[in-house]
């Protein structure tokens, strides 16, 4: 048995098996990179009389050179069917050049009754018809006529200077004595090939090449078995399901009134979570910047009983809002990592004297929404506004207000502890924002009580 800790690839297959990765060839991209299996199995059989499609797992010779060298200790490569459906599009190229890791010279004939089978591949060879192909010999002759396959090895064996094949040994021969050979497993040697100094032979995994059976897909079936200890799963035909057992139908009915039942919950679980997503939106502006928070902000000023107007254009305020009590604000909305800084007011200030001057005369309060520290959190920030920020505010009439302070306010309004008259009269003041003081109760749960 091989070892199964890697994955098996077969390609050339349409059956399904445990732990295989299985491609057709009609499916094969160039996105399979056959580095990635230890054992891999080529289904040639699965060709016809076609040629060879031109994908990496055939003509990247660089790629069957790495896996056959680096699969050494446990790794295997087989090779289905007759190697001559390998001969490229174009007749001048022999089979190697699509990338098979050795030359093997085959010669499609009617042979004798297959005997010497190697005890492994015994139940194999039953399926093989008496019309097959034999293998002269396995020969590394290619390899002088490939300098592309020939570099590669030089590069990652620097001192390799020829390939050759060793542990040749015949799994099949026709019954004669000395009959030709039906099937074959042999080594590919690089002499040398660690490096100068160091002048170990390097030694490929094993490489196996058999006939295909009478029918291709029954014989990679057991083969897979035999060899690797896999299973075929065939999946259930669709006309499986009109065929039941008496015992089975009741649960059967359980079990369909059961997942009826979870799809009711997963229904339900998806509403329920829109709601929650709506209900926890407020909590973004504890760390959103940018659009995003302006977007939220006006959200939690509509909430609190304002009539808000976003106005969304570059160099204009974020917006303007009429209070429960009928008092106007002109507010910015900024969003940092860092403290606030002073020119956030004076851009502020600047837009409200705009404001009053060419708007017909508007009056009302400026605000600053800053949304300080937003990565850090809230129960840990430092103070967002400088001592002198607050005092020129103050004087100039611009109160200066935080997401937090927003939060807070919205927190202690759903618990019903939250004046609105006070919460809105201590934004048209200029200064520092208190929002404690527009809380009837501080029992309510908040930023600073966790």
């Amino acid at each position: 048995m091989t070892n199964l800790d890697q994955e098996i690839l077969v390609v050339g297959s349409r059956q399904n098996f445990q732990n295989v990765h299985v491609v057709p060839w009609e499916a094969l991209t160039e996105n399979l990179n056959i580095l990635n299996y230890h054992s891999i199995v080529v289904v040639l059989a699965s060709l016809g009389d076609g040629p060879c499609p031109s994908f990496p797992i055939l003509v990247d010779v660089p790629k069957w050179t790495r896996v056959v060298f680096s699969s050494s200790s446990t790794g295997e490569v087989i090779i289905v069917g007759d190697p001559n459906a390998l001969v490229a599009v174009d007749a001048n190229v022999k089979m190697t050049a699509q990338g098979l890791p050795v030359s093997i010279g085959t010669q499609v004939e009617r042979t004798h009754l297959i005997d010497d089978v190697a005890e492994e591949y015994e139940s194999y060879f039953k399926l093989v018809s008496e019309s097959t192909f034999y293998l002269r010999s396995p020969c590394p002759e290619f390899w002088p006529e490939q300098p592309n396959a020939l570099n590669t090895l030089k590069q990652l064996y620097p001192t390799v200077k020829s390939i050759d094949v060793q542990n040749v040994e015949a799994l099949a021969r026709a019954r004669a004595e000395d009959g030709p050979m039906i099937a074959v497993r042999f080594r590919l040697r690089a002499p040398g090939a660690l490096s100068s100094v160091d002048r170990t032979d390097i030694r490929s995994c094993p490489i196996t090449v058999l006939p295909s059976t009478t029918d291709p897909e029954e014989g990679v079936s057991l083969l897979l078995e035999q060899r690797f200890g896999i299973s075929n799963v065939t999946p259930p035909p669709p006309w499986i399901g009109k065929w039941s057992l008496p015992k089975e139908r009741p649960i059967a009915e359980e079990l369909e009134a059961n997942r009826k039942k979870i799809d009711n919950l997963k229904e339900e679980a998806v509403r329920i979570q829109e709601r929650l997503d709506k209900e926890s939106r407020p909590k973004e502006i504890l760390f959103e910047t940018g659009g995003r928070l302006e977007t939220l902000v006006a959200e939690v000023l509509r909430t609190l009983g304002a009539e808000v107007e976003e106005l969304g254009q570059p160099d204009r305020e974020d917006g303007r809002m009429r209070t429960p009590l009928d008092s106007r604000i002109l507010y910015e909305v900024k969003g940092t990592q860092s403290r606030a800084k002073r020119e956030y007011a004076r851009q502020v200030l600047d837009w409200h004297t705009g404001a009053q001057l060419e708007d017909n005369g508007w009056n009302g309060t400026p605000l600053l929404i800053v949304n300080a520290n937003r990565l850090d959190d809230p129960s840990e920030r430092e103070q967002p506004f400088h001592g002198k920020i607050e005092t020129f505010a103050r004087d100039r009439g611009l109160a200066l207000c935080t997401t937090v302070d927003l939060f807070e306010a919205v927190v202690a309004d759903q618990e019903g502890k939250l004046d609105r008259d006070l919460f809105w009269q201590a934004l048209t003041r200029g200064g520092r924002v208190n929002i404690e003081e527009c809380i009837t109760s501080t029992n309510g749960k908040g930023i600073s009580d966790g």
